[in-house]
């Protein structure tokens, strides 16, 4: 399915179906911006962690800048990567990590750049494995909206 924007009309395009961007109210809905499919992602995985007893998230207007530009790094890969798999995604972040010094820790912790998560995809846990598609499943829904 193709995804995009006729510029002279402002139009989105489903396919080669033009969709107005307005709501089920007659308004027209503002484009979003990279920064909130991430805001999106993040909320969406806290929600989930907080019903699996996590509260390692915190809100995003009080997570920190290095989480959220975590968040935005990640969501431009997927809509770049539309294709990726959901290890590519997470492989991508690891990578990052292990660039800045992070390793493996049974507990996360910033002071000692340890995460649970710092493991090769297929060794995540299955609840782990469930954020990544939860933020990836984000990203699909919202990228048409993309500005």
């Amino acid at each position: 399915m193709v995804f995009g924007f006729r510029s002279a009309r402002k139009r989105l395009t489903v396919g080669h179906f033009p969709v107005p961007a307005v709501n089920n109210k007659g308004k027209e809905i503002e484009q979003m911006k990279v920064e909130q499919i991430a805001e999106v992602c993040h909320e969406a995985n806290r929600a989930y962690c907080a019903t699996i007893g996590g509260n390692s998230l915190l809100p995003w207007v009080e997570t920190s800048d290095r989480q959220r530009t975590s968040a935005v790094n990640a969501v431009r890969f997927h809509l770049a990567n539309p294709d990726a798999r959901l290890s590519h995604g997470h492989n991508e972040w690891l990578k990052k990590k292990r660039a800045i010094g992070w390793g493996y820790g049974s507990v996360k912790s910033a002071e000692k750049k340890e995460h649970p998560c710092c493991v090769p995809y297929e060794e995540l846990p299955v609840e782990e494995k469930a954020k990544c598609e939860l933020f990836i499943a984000v990203i699909r829904a919202l990228r048409h909206l993309i500005d």
